[in-house]
């Protein structure tokens, strides 16, 4: 606590501070005074520790917690009714820091009536200045207004500048949450040159934090920025952590109307992460529903909603109703984007009240923005087009560019879709021509010029303008961290890309081939692209002892839950999914600010062109295969030493195909109850499925891949649950002619180098058997025995996370073999079994493998979610990030003995030299002789470059 100066007469302050800290702690019902300290001067004692609380508020809120309780311990004691005004005071404000405005009005109301009649005007009027800023926080503005100027009066009348500043930087901070952006500009600018006056460094940071956030209002973002940053150096040279966490919260609204969403992350999530460091609550309050918004702009919207509904919640709590109007208005664009208009209707009917009654024009406008894109949603262009009529009006008369140029959108939107069509021209191109470089304003608007270009048949102009959208929603996808974050994200370009190339398919007689391929490139797993140009930087920085616990209590609730379905019991089993489930979305949230909070995206590096220079990386009988998916239509790029073919077909009723043969094929688990004798009948089912789907997918490729014993497909969509080794001719399988490898894109592949086990490798062979898995230990020795006596082994209890991390570091070839998951409802959560708890895909970025080859042999390690942007999420991704050359994954539960004998003969053909996709196809044959049902064998499938 601060030492307290005082009288020369009676106690000395280290007395008082430690028989106030004694009280403290022990929290008495009624203090009472100790004999040696009842002469001391109490007035005097309780106007010192009202001064340096009043101080300590701005800069170090714990120690102002300390010195109100002390000042309240004080006035219980003294029964002095100075004193006990001086209390109230400090009731007041720590209930205003704790964000209760109601209560502290109260209390400060109490002791300024008591101040005035004993006769002490200068202390009352002091009072007036947390009064205006609860009186704001209740949404009584016109109220606070009146406080304040009659303090600012008070204050100018006796020559108070330093009080007159604090009154000045209130009504513009009050100003500035009502829109008035010119008149909080105005009393931000007094403040600022009344605290340089008087020397008071932390209200001046202050003043220039308010007027930056005026300037960002009004859209004038280099001055802004840099006022900001000049703040934020100032602030963090004396550590304010109070006050950076208000700079970092206008810097992350700054940088989301820039349209730099991983920036306006990273400055969000430092306030969050101050939380327990001194960041005001009404601070952390502004950072969540923020963070909210920038999540809901990068398509994170369960996550973005969760945060919402945080922000609501303590709102209420705080009786902030702009606040809670705010949130309610923003996520209520959340529910109409995943089709929950009756619930988004309700949370706008709400928010409209609040800002009704708060007389707050900008809200309402904002109310009628998010009604104009339900409407657009729902296809009702006149009532779309009437509520975003009324929000460009609203953000007009608000002097608010930016929001007045979403509305603009949505009304060209709307117009667009009334088919009206010169007059969402027209609109679309002056908010193109308004945009300021803004990509989020600039992507739509250009991609809706490039529908109407499209729809009048002019291709090029169509091309130009589609091209410009996708550049612009590429900028902001560039700007966020981790994998997460850029995959959720790629929403935003998909119809983009799929205009791109439906452009590219229909100019092909000009335009040739290449423009085509570079097309079906440019929206391919850019995000896994990113990941692995950049290192993957999930493992970059070390987890603190948060994320670190997090991940402790999820591996403890997994065995809960695991142990409750062992034993049959199905109440508790539900509750500990209930809690499992609640805990992955906190670790994910908590990993997610974490990591955000580390730093900024990194400028990624171009992606490797797709032009002619690709074909010299193919040898003589190797081949790429490109899919692209298009309504009933299958298109495909052959890439040939030779040159560059593409080939288009009419593939009717493929996606039910793949189901039925995945249906069918996960059959075989239950063989053990009684199918085992219908083998024969099911391998026929299967080999008819498998021969319809070489005719849709295969059959037309024929011509273009005579001649090719190697072929890499790169697949779209639901191609990539598809067995391709396991399609059937009518003769023979694919795997028994043809050597099958995958790639993510034409970029990744180009990425990746061929891999080859060394002579001298060094092998790390894991594995967790048990009663479901019985031949794990076998597999494992069979690893050993092709790859040498020199391969480390791990079974079963030694099979530890720790012990895996340590052991695979240098490792050339890297064998796991135990249980496995696909999690379809949280694909980061995919997991191996380890012996003492799962792997994630966020735990396989972690590993230090990167360079080798790894053999996922589990089940279904090789299924994925296939997102917008063809991002393929599940565990081989994991490992992609952590820097591989190539996966060997499956995409169905194998059955344990089968795979044994095909790992025995895959390795044993890795020693020969062979590359991993011959050797794989070299094994299937082997395995198929004796096990002819595709289920036994064709699960397999290599990632990487042959």
């Amino acid at each position: 606590m601060n030492t307290l100066g005082g009288p020369g007469t009676g106690a000395p302050p280290a007395a008082v501070e430690a028989w106030a800290g004694l009280w403290i702690k022990a929290e008495p019902a009624e203090p009472t005074l100790p004999p040696g300290l009842a002469a001391w001067p109490w007035p005097e004692l309780a106007h010192q520790l009202r001064r340096e609380c009043y101080r300590a508020w701005t800069t170090a809120p714990g120690e102002a917690q300390a010195l109100a309780r002390t000042l309240q311990l004080v006035a219980a004691c003294a029964h002095n009714p100075e004193v006990s005004a001086l209390a109230d005071w400090a009731d007041g404000v720590a209930a205003l820091v704790r964000g209760q405005p109601q209560p502290a009005l109260d209390a400060l109301q109490r002791g300024q009536a008591a101040l005035r009649q004993l006769g002490r005007e200068q202390d009352a009027d002091d009072m007036g200045v947390p009064q205006m800023v609860c009186l704001a926080m209740l949404g009584r503005h016109d109220a606070a207004v009146d406080c304040g100027r009659r303090a600012l009066a008070a204050f100018d009348a006796r020559g108070d500048e330093l009080a007159a500043g604090k009154v000045e930087q209130n009504l513009g901070s009050m100003l500035l949450r009502q829109d008035r952006y010119a008149e909080a500009g105005a009393h931000y600018k007094r403040a600022a040159l009344r605290f340089a006056r008087v020397g008071d460094h932390a209200h001046s940071i202050m003043a220039d934090h308010g007027l930056a956030s005026v300037l960002t209002a009004q859209f004038r973002f280099d001055e802004a920025l840099q006022m900001a940053e000049r703040a934020r150096q100032r602030a963090q040279l004396r550590n304010l952590v109070p006050l950076l966490a208000n700079i970092h919260n206008m810097l992350g609204s700054l940088e989301l109307l820039r349209g730099r969403l991983g920036a306006a992350m990273h400055w969000l999530a430092l306030v969050l992460r101050d939380a327990d460091r001194g960041a005001p609550p009404q601070s952390v309050a502004v950072a969540q529903r923020t963070l909210a918004d920038a999540y809901r702009a990068a398509n994170l919207l369960p996550e973005s909603l969760a945060l919402y509904d945080r922000t609501i919640s303590a709102a209420r709590d705080r009786q902030a109703p702009l606040d809670e109007a705010w949130a309610l208005v923003q996520r209520a664009g959340v529910h109409a984007r995943m089709a929950q208009g009756p619930l988004a209707r309700a949370g706008l009917g709400l928010a409209r009240r609040i800002f009704q009654q708060q007389a707050n024009a900008v809200g309402l406008a904002v109310v009628h923005l998010r009604e104009a894109a339900l409407a657009l949603q729902e296809g009702q262009c006149i009532r779309a087009q009437e509520s975003a009529t009324l929000a460009v009006a609203g953000f007009e008369g608000a002097g608010l560019p930016g929001a007045r140029l979403d509305a603009q959108v949505l009304l060209a939107q709307s117009e667009e879709l009334a088919g009206r069509t010169p007059e969402a021209q027209r609109l679309y191109t002056l908010t193109l021509e308004q945009a300021q470089d803004l990509p989020q304003v600039m992507a739509p608007c250009a991609q809706g010029l490039g529908r109407m270009a499209w729809q009048r048949a002019d291709g090029a102009t169509a091309h130009r303008w589609y091209t410009m959208a996708q550049q612009q929603y590429e900028r902001q996808r560039q700007t966020l961290v981790g994998d997460e974050l850029r995959t959720a994200y790629a929403e935003n370009t998909q119809a983009v890309h799929d205009a791109l190339i439906e452009l590219a398919v229909a100019r092909l007689p000009e335009d040739g081939p290449w423009p085509l391929l570079q097309a079906m490139e440019s929206g391919r797993a850019r995000a896994l692209l990113h990941g692995v140009q950049d290192g993957a930087a999930e493992s970059g920085v070390d987890e603190d002892a948060q994320l670190q616990q997090l991940r402790v209590r999820l591996a403890w609730l997994q065995g809960q839950w695991q142990q409750a379905v062992t034993a049959g019991q199905a109440e508790r089993s539900a509750h500990w999914l209930t809690e499992r489930s609640r805990a992955e979305a906190e670790l994910l949230e908590y990993h997610r600010q974490w990591r955000l909070a580390q730093q900024q995206a990194a400028p990624p590096t171009l992606a490797p062109d797709t032009g002619p220079e690709l074909l010299q990386l193919l040898a003589p009988g190797q081949a790429l295969v490109l899919f692209h998916r298009a309504g009933e239509r299958l298109l495909a790029c052959v890439l040939r030493p030779s040159g560059l073919q593409v080939l288009e077909w009419l593939a009717t009723d493929l996606e039910a195909r793949i189901d039925q043969l995945r249906f069918q094929i996960s059959s075989q688990r239950f063989r053990v109850h009684g199918l085992q004798v219908h083998q024969a009948t099911l391998a026929a089912r299967a080999r008819t499925h498998l021969h319809a789907l070489y005719g849709l997918v295969w059959a037309p490729l024929e011509a273009a891949l005579q001649g090719a014993s190697q072929v890499t497909v790169l697949p779209h969509r639901k191609l990539h649950y598809l067995p391709f080794g396991a399609l059937h001719d009518g003769q023979q399988w694919l795997a028994q002619r043809v050597q099958i490898g995958h790639a993510p894109s034409l970029a990744l592949w180009r990425s990746f180098r061929p891999w080859r086990l060394p002579a001298q490798a060094q092998v790390v062979a894991a594995g967790v058997g048990g009663q479901h898995l019985p031949h794990v230990a076998a597999e494992l020795q069979a690893v050993r025995g092709a790859c040498g006596g020199g391969t480390r082994m791990l079974l079963d209890a030694q099979a530890t996370s720790a012990a895996l991390h340590e052991a695979v570091r240098g490792a050339h070839l890297v064998h796991l073999a135990c249980h496995g998951e696909f999690r379809a409802d949280s694909p980061y959560f995919s997991q191996l079994t380890l012996a003492d708890g799962p792997l994630t895909l966020r735990d396989a970025t972690r590993l230090p493998v990167a360079g080798s080859m790894v053999t996922l042999s589990a089940c279904e390690t090789g299924v994925n979610l296939v997102s917008a942007g063809d991002e393929v999420i599940g565990l081989v991704r994991g490992f992609f990030l952590a820097g591989v050359a190539a996966v060997v994954s499956t995409l169905w539960t194998v059955d344990d003995q089968a795979t044994a004998s095909l790992m025995s003969a895959f390795y044993g053909h890795l020693r020969q030299g062979q590359s991993p996709a011959a050797a794989l196809a070299a094994a299937q044959r082997l395995v198929m002789a004796t096990h002819p049902h595709p289920y036994h064998w064709a699960a397999f499938t290599v990632h990487g470059r042959d």
